[in-house]
């Protein structure tokens, strides 16, 4: 256990860029403060060598790494008026470690967005929860036009909406990406009558740069987590398995007799980049010749450390650095691993502090019981 207890330390996701070797995590609700903040909560983070055909087509040195980042969790997709949106308060960011010193602060991506309510009604009127009510922009003859555009004609429909920038953080030279272009995030599926063809609309989302080969996409999609959460949180009381059930009409389940899981049917928040791999190695070559062909990665969110609210239906004002709410490398290492009263310190620390928490978490804990 010793032995284990050392290797703790950093827990960044790490992965070779040179075969297609995943690094992913999951953590939901994982510390209490972030359970009360969901559109700061970072669920889950996926790095990957683009394994889709057009990325496998390419030669060997032109090839592209994915990075995804997932935040609010358990999105009920009939939740409206509002739905889900990402935090305009709310920063962002994919950090990537490429020369194995366990500071992943090489290359960043960040995040941010902004919500607008659109269009602009007549004097006097108020907006309508419902994107054709009172919208001078659109016809309300029958049958509806439907959203069918994210921005332009066809986007009328969207009333309240998302876009966001994107920006490259290389040793501390900061470089927008995308400069010019309204990036537009994905709204939620209201349905058929509003939006008749959802996946063509959620198609739009992806943006790509000829200049750099980057790809970009955020928005509303399913849930990527599987578990029976109320049976694992329940002292792990599995269904059918671990321990035996003995309750009355338990082994006659026959509908839900492995479990149910929480997140079906249920939505994540989601942010994906695509970058050529030669953007993330430290010497700027492809994963056959880079002197780093292994990274690592995290995804963090951050608010900004003074926030003072204004009169009714003013913004907030906001100042200060940001500060680090919420990070997610490895799998469920702060959710199962560390000891509920360091949890929240453990969502406000880097990676490279780590060794902090050796005497802090379950496994020492684990280690100790069993001397």
């Amino acid at each position: 256990m010793r032995h284990a207890l050392q290797l703790f330390v950093p827990l960044l996701a790490t992965f070779a860029v040179t075969w297609d070797l995943p690094a992913e995590a999951a953590s939901h609700r994982e510390a209490p403060l972030i359970a009360l903040d969901p559109s700061a909560d970072n669920t889950d983070v996926y790095a990957f060598v683009s394994y889709d055909a057009a990325n496998l087509a390419r030669a060997p040195a032109d090839r592209r790494v994915t990075f995804i980042l997932n935040v609010n969790p358990g999105q009920d997709p009939s939740d409206g008026p509002n739905y889900f949106n990402f935090g305009d308060d709310v920063l962002y960011a994919v950090h990537i470690d490429n020369d194995r010193d366990g500071k992943a602060d090489d290359v960043v991506y960040e995040f941010r967005f902004k919500t607008e309510n659109r269009p602009v009604v007549a004097a006097g009127d108020l907006t309508s929860p419902l994107p054709y009510v009172g919208n001078p922009h659109i016809t309300p003859t029958l049958p509806l036009q439907g959203i069918t555009a994210l921005d332009g004609a066809g986007s009328e429909g969207l009333t309240r909406r998302q876009t966001y920038t994107v920006t490259e953080v290389r040793h501390r030279q900061r470089t927008e990406l995308f400069s010019g272009r309204t990036l537009v995030a994905v709204p939620s599926n209201v349905g058929p009558a509003t939006m008749p063809d959802y996946p063509a609309l959620a198609a739009q989302g992806i943006y790509s740069d000829a200049a750099t080969g980057i790809r970009v996409f955020a928005g509303q999609r399913a849930e990527t987590f599987y578990i029976d959460l109320g049976a694992v949180f329940d002292t792990l009381n599995l269904r059918r398995y671990l321990p035996a059930l003995t309750g009355p009409g338990e082994d006659d389940d026959s509908v839900n007799p492995f479990g149910v899981n929480r997140f079906g049917g249920f939505n994540i928040s989601t942010i994906a980049i695509e970058v050529p791999i030669t953007r993330v190695t430290s010497d700027g070559k492809p994963a056959a010749t880079t002197n780093n062909p292994v990274i690592g990665v995290y995804a963090n969110t951050s608010r900004q450390k003074v926030k003072v609210l204004g009169q009714p239906g003013e913004p907030a004002d906001e100042d200060g650095p940001f500060v680090q709410v919420s990070r997610m490398a490895n799998p469920l290492v702060n959710e199962l691993i560390i000891t509920t009263p360091f949890k929240d310190e453990w969502n406000a620390s880097k990676p490279e502090d780590e060794a902090n928490f050796q005497a802090r978490s379950r496994l020492r804990h684990w280690a100790r019981c069993g001397r």
